[in-house]
């Protein structure tokens, strides 16, 4: 992942080794940033956009860690919507270390 902070407005990519076809994604990111909270957003190349919420913390080694909950949203097929609506929204943590 790739951001950049320019006043409270974040930018940037995200590449996930993990998709429905099993290859890589990148997709722009497009965000905020208040004091160390950051939200973000990416809108990838197929049919689902994913947004992060977190706070920036610093570890016991001095490191940044960016500690996150995310929800995705994938489109569902009109003619599937009856019985695979409640697939479409999919939720997790991420923790992510400034390399």
């Amino acid at each position: 992942m790739f951001l950049a902070v320019v006043g409270n407005k974040v930018s940037g990519s995200y590449t996930t080794a993990k998709s429905g076809s099993g290859k890589s994604l990148t997709g722009d990111v497009a965000g905020f940033v208040n004091g160390d909270l950051i939200s973000f957003v990416v809108a990838w190349p197929v049919a689902a956009i994913t947004a992060w919420v977190g706070q920036l913390t610093t570890a016991a080694d001095g490191s940044d860690v960016l500690d996150t909950l995310w929800q995705m949203t994938q489109n569902v097929a009109d003619a599937e919507e009856p019985d695979d609506m409640w697939a479409s929204v999919n939720a997790g943590a991420d923790q992510f270390v400034r390399e």
